[in-house]
């Protein structure tokens, strides 16, 4: 069935427009107060619906900007029952609250105007009337979910999906971004097959398809004709006649193509044909096979059309190069507790790919950056290693490969503690290196590569200096720790535990300044821990909604007390550390795990 659109009517009919005097300043109504138009809003959230009701009748909840009218079901107690969802239309059928079908809103957040919209509204329309699910009356048409197809279109006006926010494509959105004058093509491909086509992308998604362009494929001469035909894509040809015989061979003067060579008509002619048209300052407008855009007619002029289909056909396609890479060997970024000892035994490596041997390879080391060097091998171990493959059947000149190993460092590391106002220490090491240039490989014809060297992969290998890996860092971090006590501990009771190595340590790690996730397992006991003082101070503890609350002199946890700690295994000694203590006994074994937070709850 057709969907029967009508202009909307209401309870209450105005007889004249609203408006204010010349003079006056403010308008007549704000625009988001309206039924679709146009209107603007702040941020995306404003686009978006929320439909949970605490009591039961229609939702009417202040946040939605731009609202639909909704009633969800509701359980009636005598019989009991279950009263289906509704929803609210104006009697034009596409407009409900202050939604309405193509209406437009601009986003402040993202600069941005949206179109609502259901694409396939008619059908859902069509199949939730047949379905008995939709009341039409003088002032509002009425849809329930009593069936499927009522579900759906409720459904469909219940979704609030943005165009581009949480992976929603243009396709499944109810908010589109309206690009209106804002059309613009951002790139296009050609493809000259048999209906020769100009494909062009927009930024809205779409694309514009122009077809007809041609391109020659090909050509015969026919010497007892005397006929040259030509083929485009398109399936058209173009047939040159006019040509004449002589003792010098068979030609078309003039202008174009000038083919000469000898013969009769029962021995073939060898022929040479050359381009030599009298155009001249033109250039291509765009690329045709290999013979790029702007190609100048002078440049083709003198070639024999051997020459240019060649190019045409089989464009020179230039080799690639394999960059020279350095690594660190022996050690990984990684965290350890302050006052243990690390070995390090690691190395610089180099392979050389399509550039030079490494010539000088270095070890840095430093707090802050790799500053100091503490390896520097100018005269590197090289090895064999996996060749740089070939290319277009030409040998690779920069073939064999190598790899080159400097000298190592070996010691051990003592983790050390952070410096004044810092969480931890950090201890970083670098590998350094220098490199000869490569040599150039041949392009796809054969020819010599002779392109300016560089450092990238479509250039031919410069000598470089200084190339330097990413750094790799020891941390130093203090542990946390914590605990329970069926008497309530002090901080000597503390200190006491820690020292002494009954108290529980956390895994070593840097991720101290947010939330802590502890599980005490207390049942009937105090509960307390510990950090080091430079991390971000907790403020409450989280366990559900109804089973949180901040810290303070009277409530489960009290604030924390700063107090001297020393390692139970000697690593450290007299650290500061924040140490918290409820100031009530509890139970944590029912619900396991207790977050410690940064922020009030």
């Amino acid at each position: 069935m057709a969907f029967n659109y009508r202009n909307p009517t209401s309870s209450e009919i105005k007889t004249s427009p609203e408006s204010v005097t010349l003079t006056n300043t403010i308008g007549t109504n704000f625009s988001v107060s309206k039924v679709g138009g146009y209107m603007e809003v702040h941020t995306l959230e404003d686009l978006q619906l929320t439909l949970t009701a605490t009591t039961s009748g229609e939702i009417k909840y202040s946040g939605n900007t731009i609202p639909i009218r909704y009633i969800p079901g509701d359980t009636v107690p005598f019989p009991p029952f279950q009263l289906p969802d509704n929803v609210i239309l104006y009697s034009d059928n596409i407009s409900s609250g202050r939604r309405r079908l193509g209406m437009l809103v601009y986003v402040h957040e993202t600069q941005k105007t949206y179109q609502y919209t259901i694409p396939n509204y008619d059908t859902l329309w069509d199949n939730a009337v047949s379905a008995g699910d939709v009341e039409i009356s003088t002032n509002q048409t009425d849809v329930f979910n009593s069936t499927t197809s009522g579900q759906a279109l409720i459904d469909a006006w219940k979704n609030s999906d943005i165009e581009g926010v949480s992976g929603v494509t243009r396709e499944n959105a109810r908010w589109r971004v309206f690009w209106g004058t804002d059309w613009q093509v951002t790139g296009g491909t050609v493809t000259y097959d048999s209906e020769g086509t100009l494909s062009l992308f927009s930024n809205s998604g779409n694309t514009v398809n122009i077809t007809g362009l041609k391109t020659l494929t090909g050509g015969t001469f026919v010497t007892n004709t005397s006929t040259l035909t030509l083929y485009d894509n398109l399936g058209g040809e173009i047939n040159v006649s006019g040509f004449t015989s002589g003792d010098g061979g068979v030609t078309v003067g003039g202008k174009g193509v000038q083919i000469l060579g000898s013969g009769s008509t029962e021995t073939p002619y060898t022929a040479n044909t050359i381009y030599n048209t009298s155009l001249s300052n033109v250039d291509t407008v765009e690329d045709i096979g290999g013979l790029p855009a702007g190609t100048s007619v002078s440049s083709l002029t003198g070639k024999s059309l051997v020459e240019i289909f060649d190019d045409i056909l089989f464009p020179t396609v230039q080799p690639t190069y394999t960059t020279p890479t350095l690594s660190l060997n022996g050690l990984s970024s990684r965290t350890r507790e302050v006052g243990t000892t690390e070995s390090i035994n690691i190395n610089a490596y180099g392979v050389k790919n399509d550039a030079g041997d490494w010539t000088s390879l270095r070890i840095k080391t430093g707090t802050t950056i790799p500053s100091v060097d503490v390896v520097v091998d100018n005269s590197p171990t090289p090895s064999t290693t996996t060749d740089v493959p070939d290319q277009f059947g030409y040998a690779n000149p920069n073939n064999p490969n190598s790899g080159f190993t400097s000298t190592s460092l070996s010691y051990t590391l003592t983790i050390p503690a952070p410096t004044t106002g810092n969480e931890a220490s950090t201890v970083r090491y670098e590998a350094e290196g220098d490199c000869d240039a490569g040599l150039p490989k041949l392009d796809n014809k054969g020819d010599t590569d002779v392109r300016t060297p560089g450092t990238s992969t479509n250039t031919p290998q410069a000598a470089r200096t200084d190339i330097n890996t990413s750094d790799v860092i020891v941390t130093g971090v203090y542990p946390y720790w914590y605990g329970t006590s069926s008497t309530q501990p002090t901080i000597s009771s503390i200190q006491d535990a820690i020292s002494g190595g009954t108290a529980q340590k956390s895994d070593i790690t840097n991720n101290q300044d947010g939330t802590l996730t502890i599980t005490f397992e207390a049942d009937g006991e105090y509960c307390w821990f510990a950090h080091f003082e430079e991390y971000n101070t907790k403020r409450s503890y989280y366990v559900t909604d109804i089973n949180k609350e901040d810290f303070c002199p009277s409530c489960l946890f009290n604030t924390f007390v700063t107090g001297s700690i020393d390692s139970p295994n000697g690593y450290w000694s007299g650290v500061n550390y924040k140490i918290y203590i409820t100031n009530l006994k509890t139970t944590t074994t029912s619900f396991g795990a207790m977050q410690l937070r940064t922020t009030t709850v």
